[in-house]
């Protein structure tokens, strides 16, 4: 199966939305800057190139805490994706379901201590 930059670029946005959810994206929304995409903190992907030695990497930009600058999310040296495009979809693939499951847990006790308390 041949990925494409569009499923990895939305493989970024469903781990981004995870890490929002659970409160791991710093920063808050920065009102005053010349650019619309600087003003919320978000992941943003780094495509790589095997011809020019480009890995493939995530950061994290925008918001007070990050403004334009490109950090490792959380500094948990998440930003390293891999040295080829199916590598990089390797080790999405691998953060996306970590955070799923994650999410899943939290909602299935959620639910229970929603019945519980019924």
């Amino acid at each position: 199966m041949k990925i494409s930059n569009a499923q990895l670029e939305t493989r970024v946005k469903a781990i981004e939305g995870y890490m929002k959810e659970f409160g791991l994206l710093e920063g808050d929304t920065l009102e005053e800057t010349n650019y619309e995409s600087m003003k919320e903190p978000h992941l943003i992907l780094q495509y790589g190139s095997p011809t020019y030695g480009n890995s493939w990497r995530i950061f994290a930009t925008g918001g007070t805490t990050y403004r334009s600058a490109h950090y490792d999310p959380l500094h948990l040296t998440l930003g390293y994706l891999g040295s080829t495009r199916s590598e990089a979809w390797q080790t999405l693939t691998g953060i996306y379901i970590t955070f799923s499951a994650i999410s899943w847990k939290a909602q299935r006790e959620a639910y229970a201590l929603q019945e519980a308390a019924k």
